[in-house]
């Protein structure tokens, strides 16, 4: 509901209460984001309103800055899209990146090598990855801006993490927990250690 931000409402603000004691939740949010939301959807106006009343609490985090919150430490940083970010999460020598979406054009950098974990989106299955059919005609315009699966198998050999989780699984690609578990198994025994996200996955590191 509006884009989730409603949720910091419910969450924080006991309206019954008087007088008001709101929890506040400290919303960090990258530089191109940041300008983002002034332009999109009304995001800064429903966040203006949300600081007004206490519930949260609006930080913009320059390119190239981090957010410490406790013993955990956050980068959000740039990829290939200019308006797109993966972040990398360290605590006590561990080492996490999360790209939630659009990968397409980007090359990991040497320092991300070795990862404990690298959790990225799948990326769209041209082929069905088991059987190599053709699922998506190959000059669908959306391949020139997508990621494929293939490529996405490239950056998790470049990343060489200790575990590799996919998500953003399209439900058109029509695989499901079966089939995905099959996919992954057979690009574990090439030494490719990925596994593939689903409901109510808890994850462990």
């Amino acid at each position: 509901h509006v884009m989730g931000r409603r949720v910091f409402e419910p969450l924080n603000w006991d309206i019954r209460q008087w007088p008001w004691r709101p929890r506040v939740t400290h919303v960090y949010l990258p530089e191109q984001v940041a300008a983002d939301v002034r332009t999109r959807l009304g995001t800064a106006e429903h966040l203006a309103y949300l600081e007004e009343v206490g519930v949260v609490r609006v930080h913009e985090v320059v390119d190239g800055e981090s957010v410490e919150v406790g013993e955990v430490r956050v980068t959000p940083f740039r990829l290939a899209v200019p308006f797109v970010y993966a972040f990398l999460v360290e605590w006590g020598g561990v080492r996490v990146l999360i790209a939630p979406d659009e990968l397409a054009g980007w090359s990991p950098p040497a320092s991300l090598d070795g990862l404990d974990l690298a959790i990225l989106p799948m990326g769209i299955c041209e082929l069905d990855p088991l059987t190599g059919e053709r699922r998506i005609a190959a000059d669908h315009p959306l391949l020139e801006a997508e990621m494929r699966f293939p490529d996405t198998v490239e950056v998790v050999r470049a990343l060489n993490p200790k575990r590799a989780i996919l998500s953003h699984i399209e439900e058109e690609d029509d695989l499901g927990f079966d089939a995905l578990e099959e996919l992954a198994d057979r690009y574990r025994r090439e030494g490719v250690p990925i596994t593939c996200a689903h409901d109510t996955m808890r994850i462990s590191v």
